[in-house]
């Protein structure tokens, strides 16, 4: 798929990409910006060359182009050491390719991702063979490029706002052209990826507060948000005290005997009706 950007573009997005630490072959470069093989192949050699003070350098083994890595970064605090190995941890759960590009991204830091201190099981899928494609439309949100596929066997036109996961699933929340309603798709579902020239000036203002109090992918990006009160007794309180069940929620009174009242906001009721069928009888909707 090409991305139509003009060469200047794709050297600048290679440039930040290795300055990232990314680990690239030539012939996902090719893929990714829709060119041939031989002239990404010249991107890696003369091109990028020209415009970076750090040498490139390529793999024998992956022949992944990547930059020569520098020393004076490997110096952390014990907070970064913490927050490498969350990351480290974190994206076995993604995939073994994230896994493999994380590792590579933070190998500078050998001393800490070694310790093996932390352990997180966390499930979400696997999204290592739709990897390039969620690139794509990272890439189209951020230049809001419409995009053309194939969903549920129906020719779509969308506008891209946000990658969400939600219980683990990946999906690509969007506006349809079609009604300009916002829609949810999963992502493994969404096919033949075309992302067109073609720019969108919507604006979500609402959208990303929504998101932040989205329980789960029931939530209705097109609906208002609306309170809703729980009362929560003592045998399970402990649950929401330790975790928010969203960023909206907030304690609103506390009995003697341990149990809780607490409200938040949604935007459809089956965002949180199965947690109250998972927790039933010690939860109520009040």
């Amino acid at each position: 798929m090409n991305l139509k950007i003009s060469l200047q573009e794709r050297i600048g997005d290679l440039i930040r990409r290795l300055n990232n630490g990314e680990y690239i072959t030539t012939e996902s470069a090719a893929t990714y910006y829709g060119i041939s093989v031989r002239n990404a192949e010249r991107d890696f050699t003369e091109r990028l060359p020209k415009y970076l003070t750090i040498k490139i350098l390529k793999n024998k083994v992956t022949k992944e182009w990547y930059l020569e890595k520098n020393d004076i970064t490997t110096i952390l605090t014990a907070e970064d050491e913490l927050t490498i190995n969350l990351l480290l941890e974190h994206s076995k759960n993604i995939g073994i390719d994230f896994y493999r590009s994380t590792y590579k991204l933070i190998e500078k830091f050998k001393d800490s991702i070694h310790s093996n201190t932390i352990y997180a099981k966390l499930d979400i899928e696997d999204i290592s063979d739709v990897k390039i494609e969620l690139m794509k439309v990272e890439k189209a949100i951020i230049d809001k490029n419409i995009i053309q596929c194939l969903y549920k066997n129906k020719k779509r036109k969308i506008k891209p706002l946000k990658l969400a996961c939600f219980d683990g699933y990946w999906y690509l929340v969007l506006k349809d052209t079609k009604d300009n309603l916002i829609k949810k798709y999963y992502f493994k579902d969404i096919q033949e990826i075309i992302i067109s020239s073609e720019i969108f000036n919507d604006t979500c203002v609402s959208l990303q507060k929504k998101l932040d109090n989205a329980i789960n992918a029931y939530f209705d990006g097109n609906k208002k948000e609306f309170l809703i009160t729980l009362f929560v007794e003592k045998e399970i309180a402990h649950l929401f005290k330790r975790k928010k069940i969203s960023k909206s929620q907030r304690i609103i009174n506390k009995y003697k005997d341990g149990s809780l009242e607490l409200e938040l906001f949604i935007t459809h009721e089956m965002e949180i009706l199965p947690l109250v069928k998972r927790f039933e009888p010690h939860i109520k909707i009040i």
